[in-house]
């Protein structure tokens, strides 16, 4: 949390949260794939704003396959 991800949530809160909900295999793979594409996320994410900064909105309910169903 360097302030450096253009993300939101941040690249560790996301991993923290994917863990949380999808488990420690589905978890991790999420946030790998997530810090894979996170360049390309530009092109795809909505740009909102957070604290006067401007990030790119890409929370891990819009990574959840489609297989998953909320508890």
């Amino acid at each position: 949390d360097s302030g450096k991800c253009p993300s939101y949530p941040s690249c560790s809160h996301y991993a923290l949260q994917a863990v949380k909900k999808h488990g420690s295999v589905l978890g991790l793979l999420l946030t790998f794939d997530r810090l894979i594409h996170e360049a390309d996320e530009v092109h795809r994410a909505p740009l909102i704003e957070i604290n006067g900064e401007y990030r790119y909105f890409d929370p891990v309910e819009n990574n959840d396959f489609w297989w998953y169903k909320n508890k």
